[in-house]
């Protein structure tokens, strides 16, 4: 067998899992997503002007059809509205294929583990989805569960509303996982009190905290407002179309500060870590700095 060495770096439709608590805004999100489509098992979508298929999948089966269905159609995006009311659907199939009266029956978590493979399943027929150029956007529900600290003490954390192993397996198989809440800020009031106040702003938490998880597979702000056109360009601004744009702007810098050794050490910094967004945003930092110190010197 011959092979040949290829770059993978590319353009690629987005995979993004957006989870929060009820009434945020998940479902408006995804109904901004580019020539949206819907398969909604969940009935949230009555006040949202959106496409769905028809009629709302009932079983595990219909699901899955839903998806084969839209691979014929013409849509650039597919939205699931949302995971957690398709698991119970995922659960009753593995329970009638393994002739078992509920997911706990299979015994020593078995039944998990066998619905993972109807999950890889679904994440099979999305990927081939994502092939043909429709981005993939997930909507899940939060519930505050007790995180295990292998670091300390365990504490609470919001989490995607699954089972454990599914969410496992979801969560890396998407580019971003958002969680989804309103802005608020705290102040200590006069009896030396902490007091939260919501700014009524609702946005995207991209990175991973205590309090919830999170994961992008792009160099992207923190935090982004809840709305498809802002992340769209934030994925765009933190995407491989981006090391272009950045390696201009530093051979641009370089070649105006005209400092040989802080090129040197430049160059040299992007051939050990290679040139990423991240890096390349690193080695502009450097260079910046080095232009403002001679603005500085120069008044």
């Amino acid at each position: 067998m011959a092979f040949e060495i290829k770059n993978t770096r590319r353009e690629a439709p987005v995979r993004v899992l957006v989870y929060a608590d009820g009434g945020v805004g998940k479902s408006t999100f995804g109904a901004a997503a580019p020539r949206a489509i819907f398969v909604a098992p969940e009935d949230g979508l009555v006040n949202i002007d959106a496409a769905a298929v028809a009629p709302a999948p009932e079983s595990w089966s219909t699901a899955l059809a839903s998806l084969d269905h839209i691979a014929s159609l013409d849509y650039q995006s597919v939205v699931i509205d949302s995971l957690d009311w398709l698991e119970p659907l995922c659960w009753a199939h593995v329970c009638l294929k393994g002739g078992k009266k509920d997911i706990e029956a299979f015994g020593y978590g078995k039944g998990y583990v066998a619905a993972l493979d109807e999950w890889r399943v679904f994440l099979a027929k999305l990927s081939q989805l994502r092939a043909k150029g429709m981005n993939i956007v997930l909507i899940a529900h939060a519930v505050a569960k007790l995180f295990k600290n292998p670091e300390g003490d365990d504490f609470d954390r919001w989490q995607i509303k699954l089972h454990d192993k599914a969410a496992g397996l979801i969560k890396e198989w998407c580019d971003v996982v958002a969680f989804a809440q309103y802005e608020t800020n705290t102040y200590e009031n006069s009896a030396g009190r902490t007091k939260g106040v919501s700014t009524g702003k609702r946005i995207l938490r991209v990175q991973r905290t205590a309090a919830f998880d999170a994961k992008t597979r792009y160099t992207m702000p923190a935090s982004i407002p809840l709305d498809w056109a802002c992340f769209a360009q934030a994925v765009r601004d933190g995407g491989p179309a981006a090391v272009a744009r950045l390696k201009g702007e530093l051979e641009a810098k370089m070649a105006d500060l005209g400092d040989e050794d802080v090129e040197r050490g430049a160059r040299t910094f992007l051939r050990t870590r290679g040139e990423t967004v991240g890096s390349l945003s690193e080695a502009l930092a450097t260079v910046d700095t080095y232009l403002n110190e001679r603005t500085k010197k120069a008044r």
